[in-house]
Formats: structure tokens, sequence, C-alpha cells
């Protein structure tokens, strides 16, 4: 038992060797060091949140795609709450969100500091993004959009 102590403790020590010398070659050559991964368990979450809001399967989030699923989750939302969120996100300026640049967000997001997934994830602007409710919202909408469709959605 002493033995994997010592061993857990000469890796702790080695990672963090590791990422001060990775953080100490950044700032010397005025980069910014990439945020750690994020847990799988959160990774999930917010990738069945993207994938709910990808209404058109496309793997990018466009502006009708995000108020839509605002509104369906009764989170009041305007035009300019939505290009607040694409404007924040859109690393490429393309005018739509990429599942890379959404995970890239989150993982800066993570890193600052914000816990996105308990409680409200607030905007910039004040609007509120409480992601773990507008997933059960949006499931329930899309059951009850099937639902009234017939089923023909189901396999």
């Amino acid at each position: 038992m002493r033995a994997r102590k010592h061993t857990l403790t000469q890796a702790y020590v080695e990672d963090l060797l590791r990422r001060t010398t990775i953080k100490a070659w950044c700032t010397t050559h005025g980069k910014e060091p990439a945020p750690p991964r994020l847990h799988p368990a959160i990774l999930r979450t917010i990738r069945e949140w993207f994938d709910l809001v990808d209404d058109d399967g496309s793997g990018t989030l466009e502006h009708h795609e995000l108020m839509a699923a605002l509104q369906a989750a009764r989170i009041p939302a305007d035009a300019r709450s939505i290009h607040e969120m694409i404007r924040l996100m859109d690393a490429n300026r393309d005018g739509r969100i990429g599942w890379g640049e959404f995970e890239g967000y989150m993982m800066q997001e993570f890193a600052a500091g914000k816990h996105l997934l308990s409680g409200e994830y607030m905007l910039p602007s004040g609007t509120a993004l409480p992601f773990g409710a507008m997933i059960s919202k949006l499931k329930r909408s899309q059951i009850l959009g099937d639902v009234m469709a017939g089923g023909e959605a189901r396999t």
C-alpha cells in the first residue's frame, strides 16, 4: 500500500511539473494554454444538449435552432440573446456554432471556474441558460411532438 501512495504522489508531482512547464512556455511565448478536457459526464450532458438543439442534424447550431430551443424550454430570449450566444461561441465566424466550437467554449468556461450545469449559466448580457432543465424540457417537447405526429419519428 505504501508503494502505491508513493506512485500517486510521484504522478501528481510529475503532472504538476508538466502543467507548470507548459504554462511557463505559453506565458513566455505570448500564448494561451489549452483548457483542461471536460469530465466525461459533463461532456455527455453538453453533447446531449447540443444534439437536442441541433434540430436538423447538421452538426451545427443556427440562429433559428437556438431560438426554438430556448422557446421550447420557456426561456425568455430575443434575437439579441441568440446573436450574443453565436458571437461568443462561433470561433470561425460562419454564423453557426459547430460541435468543436461549442465544446471549446465550454472547456474555456469551466477552466474559468464557471459551473455550467449546476444551476443557471449566465451569458454576459444576463440571459440565463439552465442547461439541465433545458435538456428535460427539450426531451419532453420532442416526445410530445412525436406523439402528436403519430409516432412516425420513433423507430
